[in-house]
Formats: C-alpha cells, structure tokens, sequence
C-alpha cells in the first residue's frame, strides 16, 4: 500500500477491509490519513518502513486502530498518530485499543492521545483489555495523556520500550490485569 494511491490499494481502509485473514500489508514511506478510526476485526500485519518513515493517522473517532480478532495483530516499523488537531476541547481518543486477541508490536511509535480537560478523560497511547495475550517490544509511547494502559485480564508483555512526556502516567494497571513488565523506561 502506498500513500499516494499508487500501490495495489487506493487508501489504507480499502486495503484492510479487502484483505483475507492472516494477511501482511507492507506500508511504503508516507502518512496514512484515514477519514476515521478503523475497526479490525481479523488477523493482519502491517509493516512500515520506520517509525520516522511511516505513519498512520486518524482525528476523527475513538480510536486510529481498534483490534477485536481473535489471531495474532502484528505491527512493526510505523506510527501510529490522533491528530486532534487545533481543537484543545476535541474528545479524547486512544491511539490503538486492542480488546482481545495477540498482538506482536515492535518498533513502533504511538503518540498523540489528548487529554480532554472538560470531561477529565486521558486517551491512551496503548489501551490493552480483555484478555490479550503477546507481547510489545522496543516502542516508543510519547505524548499521549496515558502512555500505556492495561486492564481486565490482559496479560502483555511489555519489554524495552520507553515511554516518556505522557501526562496522567507510563504504563498504568487495572482491574486484574497481569502483564510482564521488563527493562522498561517511563518519564515524565
């Protein structure tokens, strides 16, 4: 998929809603804005180019990317943005909010859940629930109200990520959840 089209797929959303289960996108260099939050409700992986090189972005939802599958959601080498753009009262969102399944995340960056002041609501960067399973390793959680946030009975790994400039906290616990957490880094 490219961003200007020119891939076998005009958008990002066209390519996610036609791909079959256990597909791999490849995500050549550029932004991927989409109209609104996506809803994935299979297994796919999506691979970027770096996570300087290639992002996806949303400003319009709850969410950039919700995960409902029941396989593994893989993500390596991207960003993943909210842009709430120049609206300091604009709800707030998460970034991605995984509800079950497994999940893999490896050299990603998950930034810009806002804080929404007038409803006291801190979006996440990462919002873990359900009982998720997997592991997320070697990312960068920066610039969200929450950085990640793990809840129900999720139990992630979470092992050499850095989360920094996030407001309400780093990496935050719920409920039961139960997650491993390894040479981690969180500042303010």
């Amino acid at each position: 998929v490219s961003p200007d089209g020119s891939g076998d797929f005009h958008n990002l959303e066209e390519a996610l809603a036609a791909i079959p289960k256990d597909s791999v996108l490849t995500l050549r260099r550029g932004a991927y804005v989409l109209r609104r939050g996506v809803v994935l409700k299979q297994a796919v992986t999506l691979i970027g180019e770096g996570i300087d090189a290639t992002q996806i972005v949303a400003e319009t939802g709850d969410y950039v990317i919700r995960y409902e599958g029941d396989g593994l959601f893989r993500m390596s080498d991207l960003s993943v943005r909210w842009w709430p753009g120049q609206d300091p009262e604009k709800k707030a969102a998460d970034v991605v909010t995984v509800a079950q399944g497994e999940i893999q995340f490896e050299h990603c960056c998950f930034s810009g859940a806002n804080y929404n002041q007038k409803d006291n609501f801190y979006g996440a960067g990462l919002f873990i629930i359900g009982d998720t399973r997997g592991a997320i390793t070697n990312c960068l959680i920066t610039g969200n109200g929450l950085g990640v946030q793990i809840s129900d009975q999720a139990q992630p790994l979470l092992k050499g990520n850095i989360c920094t400039l996030n407001l309400g906290s780093g990496i935050s616990l719920y409920k039961q959840a139960q997650p491993t957490l390894e040479k981690n880094f969180c500042a303010g």
